[in-house]
């Protein structure tokens, strides 16, 4: 950036317009794929293996002052996220030998607190999810699957998520067939 070397993720001053000091990922095989705000802090989605020497499971949060978080959702290789509430749904390419024996494969909820993955899943579905979006009480998917929760769909699915805050509530999502 600006014929300074940056890793997937930089920083630019709104008011200078200059690069700034902040190089959070050192390695040069992290790839950033999706990034939101939420609360001053700032979450961040790829192929990403450590920040500043830390391990990280694809899904990063940096605090007010850019410094990586303890929490750690581990989701390697996360394409897309979105946030609502104290939940982020999270899609890429990552599977149960990644995630857990019981995890999600592709897609999955995470508590945005704790990092936890929650009970709900989409599984089976059959291949990667490249976009996650919440508009309202749906949330969208859009990947190379064909199936997805169990039903043919072919790269595009749509899941009410109303009332969705946490590990109870996640667990009844259920695929709008219409």
């Amino acid at each position: 950036v600006n014929g300074q070397m940056r890793n997937s993720l930089a920083s630019v001053s709104l008011s200078t317009g200059e690069l700034t000091e902040w190089a959070p990922l050192t390695d040069d095989i992290s790839f950033v794929f999706d990034l939101k705000l939420k609360n001053n802090m700032l979450y961040a989605s790829g192929n990403i293996d450590e920040v500043l020497g830390e391990p990280k499971f694809g899904l990063v949060q940096f605090d007010e002052n850019d410094e990586p978080t303890s929490w750690a959702p581990y989701a390697s290789d996360t394409h897309s996220f979105d946030l609502k509430g104290s939940v982020i749904f999270a899609g890429g390419d990552f599977n149960e030998d990644q995630v857990g024996v019981t995890s999600p494969l592709y897609l999955g909820a995470f508590d945005l607190d704790s990092g936890n993955r929650l009970g709900w899943s989409a599984s089976p579905i059959n291949q990667e999810v490249d976009k996650v979006v919440l508009s309202g009480s749906n949330l969208y998917v859009g990947g190379q699957f064909t199936t997805i929760a169990g039903t043919q769909r072919s790269g595009l699915a749509v899941f009410s998520v109303e009332g969705c805050t946490g590990e109870i509530e996640c667990e009844d999502i259920q695929i709008n067939l219409n």
